[in-house]
């Protein structure tokens, strides 16, 4: 018993010794196998090399190695996949935006058809336009009317009920007016080219301030309006609506293009009458300049289907009388003739009730003294020469009534044909009116 505790200790203290040696050197061993794989790891990162660390328990560097390849390997397809990305994005992109310009220069190409459609297509090379460069501003691409109901450019080619209703929502210095006015003006060549767009432009021509509507005037092109279907009413809009001393360029237009050609033009007929109608002195250097010349082919023009009208206003208008002398001999020998034909026979007539005493007499004696088949007794009984027969019967000049009643006396059915078409026209303005 006095032994055992001594060898007790003993045992323990041997015991404890081999255990912290045992400790020790595995400690050791493993700070040893840190160290190797810090070492190692330092070296594998300064070389690049792929493997970057060791094993601490085996040393063998397979596994660690097989890491390190792997995750530079995975670093590497990672690298790659990000600039594939990259590529397919930025070639994705281009893509989208090689689409959007291409978009762009089809709508710029719809549009630019748009504003050309209803222009003038003979053949032959195309005169230049006015000296003063009008509608210049790049035709804008249309997207949907601010307005409510919003229209688009359909509804104002086509004339739709909702284009109707934008039409009536415009009026004088209205916030509404003002917000389509901005909107459509880069458009407003297009506009007056539209069957229903040329009435929203005549309406803003009527509604807006007189800075606004220069602005609008200042974007349309004359000598395509004045060639267009829709458009032709919108330059005629322009010339009631705007002083005669902002009309420059109309004036140019006709003098490019000739007065007596402009007047044998279906639209063009409709520019000169105005013109004519709204010139304070018909006698000044530009308004001689360009009705001279009809003077001059007013035989050509009286028996022509427009230019008939040109005439006549130059009558209607002519209130000193400078042209008028002129225009009576122009049209005397044929008088006759134009009493019975449908686009002369209204100008006969204003022969007669225009013209001086003397200018008169010559007229009824030209038409008294006409043989088959433009006779009295045959214009009596043709529809549109009874109206001219009728002025005769009503003027107090000489003998001329006392005449034609003596000649139809004689001729009983020429004199039934002419009261025929008297109650004709009597019954239809008796006619209520729709």
């Amino acid at each position: 018993m006095g032994q055992w505790p001594q060898q007790r200790g003993a045992e323990l203290y041997s015991n404890r010794k081999g255990e912290a040696k045992t400790w020790g050197n595995s400690h050791q061993s493993k700070v040893q196998s840190w160290g190797n794989g810090r070492k190692s790891e330092q070296q594998n990162w300064k070389s690049g090399s792929e493997s970057w660390a060791w094993s601490c328990d085996s040393g063998c560097g397979i596994a660690a190695q097989g890491c390190g390849t792997g995750c530079q390997g995975e670093a590497r397809f990672q690298g790659k996949g990000h600039e594939s990305d990259a590529q397919s994005w930025r070639s994705g992109r281009k893509s989208e935006a090689q689409s959007w310009q291409s978009g762009q220069k089809k709508a710029q190409g719809d549009s630019e058809a748009w504003g050309n459609k209803g222009a003038n297509t003979d053949k032959g090379p195309k005169k230049q336009g006015p000296t003063r460069k009008r509608g210049s501003r790049s035709k804008a691409i249309l997207q949907m009317c601010p307005l409510d109901p919003a229209c688009t450019a359909k509804d104002f080619k086509e004339r739709s009920q909702a284009c109707c209703k934008v039409e009536e929502a415009l009026s004088h210095d209205d916030t509404k007016t003002q917000t389509f006015f901005w909107w459509m003006l880069p458009s407003a060549q297009q506009f007056a080219m539209w069957k229903g767009g040329t009435r929203v432009v005549q309406r803003l021509l009527e509604v807006l301030p007189s800075n606004e509507r220069q602005l609008l005037v200042a974007e349309l092109s004359f000598s395509e309006l004045y060639d267009d279907l829709w458009g032709n009413h919108v330059l005629t809009k322009v010339m009631d609506e705007m002083p005669l001393d902002a009309l420059g360029p109309v004036m140019e237009l006709v003098e490019e293009k000739g007065s007596v050609a402009v007047a044998k033009h279906k639209y063009g007929c409709r520019v000169l009458d105005k013109l004519i109608t709204q010139a304070p002195d018909m006698t000044s250097s530009d308004m001689k300049s360009l009705i001279d010349p009809l003077v001059d082919a007013a035989a050509e023009l009286a028996k022509h289907q427009y230019g008939n009208f040109v005439i006549k206003q130059i009558f209607e208008h002519d209130e000193r009388g400078h042209y008028r002398g002129r225009l009576v001999q122009q049209l005397l020998p044929l008088v006759s003739e134009l009493a019975s034909l449908k686009v002369g026979s209204h100008l006969t007539q204003e022969l007669l009730q225009r013209s001086q005493a003397e200018e008169q007499q010559a007229i009824a004696a030209k038409i008294l003294s006409a043989e088959s088949p433009h006779s009295l007794e045959e214009l009596a009984a043709d529809k549109r020469g009874s109206f001219v027969v009728g002025d005769l019967l009503a003027l107090h000049v000489g003998n001329v009534a006392a005449v034609v009643s003596s000649r139809l006396a004689s001729a009983p059915k020429a004199e039934a044909a002419y009261w025929a078409h008297v109650a004709d026209r009597a019954a239809k303005e008796m006619e209520p009116k729709p």
